[in-house]
């Protein structure tokens, strides 16, 4: 009886000594992967601390260049800057290129006291016609002058003579052509070394 007692306590024991065997070898996979989360966690937390390249920082330095007379010309200039890797586009822009200056004599509020006063500024040997038409129709036009102190002196001049005269300035715009690049002047000066055109700094516009 008591052997038998003997026996049953040692296959016990034996059974909880493989349970703490078995127990203790399926911890020992989970230590490891908590070893090998902290690990990647270090990892990942350097790769975080790298910089960020900016795509603005790309055209951190711009400038344009023109005012240039016609497109073909603008495309050459682009091609050239291309050749030496500096990136640039082409806008164009209407521009005042010159200015005339227009002395009347306002709209009259008739086409018979336009004429009445024609032939009164005729009398008196000074040139002068009727506006048929637009917004000065039946004003007397006194002439059209480019130079602004020729002008002006008419103006004072048949004032003088009590007549009311106002100066009117027409201007004259064409397209002029301008080309942004994204470089600095020094670059953009030694690639166009041949080109008779001003080159200035400009803000670079964010993308």
């Amino acid at each position: 009886m008591l052997a038998r007692k003997l026996f049953v306590g040692l296959v016990a024991v034996n059974a909880l000594l493989v349970l703490f065997i078995v127990m203790n070898n399926d911890l020992e996979p989970q230590v490891s992967s908590l070893t090998e989360f902290k690990q990647q966690g270090e990892h990942l937390e350097v790769v975080s601390k790298m910089p960020l390249v900016s795509k603005v920082g790309e055209r951190s330095e711009c400038g344009e260049l023109g005012p240039l007379d016609s497109f073909a010309v603008a495309e050459q200039v682009s091609r050239r800057l291309l050749s030496r890797n500096i990136g640039n586009s082409i806008y164009e822009k209407e521009v005042v290129v010159s200015t005339d200056y227009w002395v009347i004599i306002p709209p009259r509020p008739s086409e018979k006291q336009a004429y009445r006063l024609l032939k009164q500024l005729q009398l008196s040997n000074i040139d002068s016609y009727i506006v048929t038409q637009g917004d000065y129709a039946n004003a007397i036009s006194l002439g059209l002058f480019t130079v602004k102190t020729s002008a002006y002196r008419i103006k004072e001049k048949m004032m003088g003579a009590g007549f009311d005269v106002v100066v009117q300035e027409i201007n004259r715009s064409q397209k002029r052509y301008w080309i942004e690049f994204f470089s600095s002047l020094e670059s953009a000066n030694l690639a166009l070394s041949n080109f008779d055109a001003p080159i200035s700094n400009k803000i670079c516009k964010s993308h």
